[in-house]
């Protein structure tokens, strides 16, 4: 799909300057990049529901869509997010100690000057890596600490005058602590993640499993060291 130099650009030149809208990249998958440290604040519980092993979907993408609409760049970011996975999991211990699954992400848009003859190709990459922690629960607050795991957002322009590159951390700066709501029965787990605009809410719907039922390859990850 060609797309304009122009919009290319827009959406360059957007990625460098909205938190809101790299903090949503990022919560394709949990919002575990927290750049609060770990450990845990002396006396912090967890509720027990929580405790187990949790696969689900959220709804990222559509307010990222959303957030793309009323800057004018629905198109390009409908194009960005065709295939992405909705798939969350993260495994959460009797302790609180938690990890995730990655992510990854790469887009390539070219762009064809019908004047010139030239090409412009515009890659962007986002990588999310597992992430660990430790949860800990007020009231109907979920409240996080990192202890590993990072986000990073890339994007390469490349044309006949040259490359230019960009690299950024998502969600965008070490003093990001999303305020997190979250209810847990039985079986059945969701979160509301308050991001900055032009964003907003994020909703995670989980649904418990066995951990002995993980495919290998998410057993393996959302496992600590030696556990």
């Amino acid at each position: 799909m060609a797309f304009s130099r122009h919009s290319a650009h827009f959406i360059f030149r957007s990625a460098t300057c909205s938190a809101g809208l790299a903090a949503a990249l990022a919560a394709f998958t949990l919002p575990a990049t927290a750049q609060t440290p770990c450990p845990p604040p002396a006396g912090a519980t967890v509720d027990r529901c929580l405790v187990g092993a949790w696969i689900g979907t959220n709804n990222a993408m559509t307010k990222l869509i959303e957030g793309f609409e009323r800057m004018g760049a629905a198109d390009l970011i409908t194009d960005m997010t065709a295939d992405m996975s909705h798939t969350v999991a993260v495994r959460v211990f009797d302790d609180g100690f938690f990890s995730t699954i990655p992510f990854n992400r790469n887009l390539e848009m070219q762009d064809f000057d019908d004047r010139t003859g030239d090409i412009t190709i515009t890659q962007f990459d986002l990588r999310v890596d597992t992430a660990t922690g430790y949860y800990w629960t007020e009231g109907d607050r979920l409240k996080f600490c990192s202890s590993g795991g990072t986000a990073i957002f890339g994007a390469t322009v490349s044309g006949p005058e040259g490359s230019s590159s960009m690299t950024m951390p998502v969600p965008g700066g070490g003093d990001f602590v999303p305020d997190m709501t979250y209810t847990c029965s039985g079986d059945e787990f969701s979160m509301t993640v308050a991001l900055p605009q032009p964003i907003g809410d994020v909703d995670y719907f989980l649904q418990r499993v066995d951990p002995a039922r993980l495919p290998e390859e998410l057993a393996d990850i959302l496992r600590p060291d030696g556990g």
